[in-house]
């Protein structure tokens, strides 16, 4: 391969990025780059200052909501070949984008419990350290061991869990624009593969039930109050009487009221609407002030270079 096909396979330009959120909404990128490797993100990185422009790193596009129009910057997304795991003795190293959902099976087939919550999560493992992805079932803080990761600077460590500063739906790593190149995780053998794979169905059914995820959703719109230890969302939502609020496309689905649906084309400027609109709502309603946990971009995206 000779260095302008490998350029033309590594940036694309002018790319539609509604197909890289859950919520099926976005404008355009000025560059889409779509690194294989540790040194193929390093010329990302010069490639974008070259052009002073910004880098966003996404994963899967789920709690993302992507600005209309078009976004300049470097919009960049992990390839395929750092969807990897590797087993040794009681570890499992796992590339950045590597699915949770694969992650858990993968565990699972070791016997090794702790990560069923995973199984209906569609995100990566580099977004899901970023922001200590979880469930009120287990947070990806449970298991990590630590992270690699490149700071805004270039460098790249191997980070323990420890100093990542893990918290209910954030991390230092979030803070300060830092990237998750791959994950450590124990692997501890305490369980039968099948009574593992039992508990996973049984959480995906639960997540059927429970959530719209027959149609373009965005997960949860806010987090819990408290820490994770306050009241629902939803519960809140509801009683507000937003359930099945509309504007466009985008409606607070009527299943569960924290998360917004796109029946078709909605903008981002509905679904904001709807998010500052059931802010406001519960907040004179019961005095609380949720916090959004679904993120906007490129407004809340710390770049990861500058």
């Amino acid at each position: 391969m000779n260095c302008e096909t490998a350029q033309s396979l590594l940036f694309r330009e002018r790319v539609p990025l509604a197909s890289f959120s859950t919520l099926r909404i976005g404008g355009t990128a000025h560059v889409l780059a779509t690194p294989n490797s540790v040194d193929d993100f390093i010329s990302v990185r010069r490639f974008a200052n070259q052009r002073g422009l910004p880098i966003y790193v996404i994963g899967k596009g789920s709690n993302l909501l992507i600005d209309d129009g078009l976004i300049k910057a470097v919009v960049c997304r992990f390839g395929a070949d750092f969807s990897y795991a590797r087993i040794t003795g009681d570890v499992v190293t796992a590339g950045a984008a590597m699915p949770m959902p694969k992650l858990a099976k993968i565990c699972m087939h070791h016997g090794a419990s702790g990560y069923e919550w995973m199984a209906g999560v569609p995100g990566t493992v580099g977004a899901a350290v970023a922001i200590n992805a979880g469930t009120h079932d287990g947070c990806i803080r449970d298991q990590l061991l630590t992270a690699t990761v490149m700071a805004r600077n270039g460098s790249i460590s191997c980070k323990p869990v420890s100093d990542l500063q893990l918290r209910y739906r954030g991390s230092r790593i979030l803070d300060t624009g830092a990237c998750v190149l791959e994950a450590t995780f124990r692997l501890t053998t305490s369980a039968c593969p099948a009574a593992i794979r039992e508990t996973m169905r049984a959480y995906m059914a639960e997540r059927q039930r429970k959530f719209p995820l027959g149609l373009a959703n965005c997960g949860s719109v806010f987090k819990r109050p408290d820490a994770g230890e306050g009241p629902y969302c939803g519960q809140l939502i509801e009683a507000a009487g937003l359930k099945a609020l509309q504007r466009g496309d985008a409606e607070i689905s009527e299943r569960h009221a924290n998360f917004i649906v796109n029946r078709g084309h909605a903008s981002a400027d509905d679904v904001r609407w709807l998010v500052d609109t059931m802010r406001d709502r519960v907040f004179q309603a019961t005095g609380v002030l949720l916090e959004r946990e679904l993120r906007y971009l490129p407004h809340d995206h710390k770049p990861a270079f500058a």
